[in-house]
């Protein structure tokens, strides 16, 4: 897992946050419009091409973070941010882990008295989200969030 270019530019070595960006980006217009972006926001010149640099403390610490995040966002970070957003929002009002809460009652309500037979379908549909919550993880590294994430979304 590689450093991140971000910290890696607020700790002034540029060279290594392009040669990080640059094997992430999918191409590499992207990643110099990516490292443009936190140059910026570290209050770096654009036209500074060093690999390393001298950086202020004020801008190495963090204390802007927030700031730049959520008050004065670049392009870039305000669509990553509508969209970590907008799936979170999507994930609560989907209610999957209300219908598991909930499920003993919801099956009551279906027709299973039996109170054993509640608890087994319960324990089935933890089970079921539990492997493919793994299956998730381990195909997340492999094929990506968005193929993953565009594959729940169509179905």
């Amino acid at each position: 897992m590689p450093e991140s270019p971000r910290w890696l530019v607020m700790q002034g070595r540029l060279g290594d946050a392009k040669k990080v960006l640059d094997r992430t980006s999918d191409t590499l217009e992207e990643s110099k419009t990516r490292l443009a972006d936190i140059k910026e926001a570290a209050g770096i010149p654009q036209d500074c091409q060093d690999d390393i640099v001298s950086v202020t403390r004020e801008s190495s610490d963090g204390s802007g973070v927030w700031r730049d995040l959520f008050i004065h966002p670049t392009p870039t970070v305000l669509h990553i941010l509508i969209a970590g957003i907008g799936i979170h929002f999507s994930q609560q009002a989907s209610g999957i882990d209300a219908v598991v809460l909930y499920s003993p009652r919801i099956y009551e309500k279906a027709g299973i008295t039996k109170p054993s037979y509640r608890l087994l379908a319960t324990i089935a549909v933890g089970c079921m989200k539990t492997f493919f919550t793994l299956v998730a993880t381990f195909l997340v590294d492999k094929i990506g969030r968005r193929i993953l994430l565009l594959s729940v979304v169509v179905v």
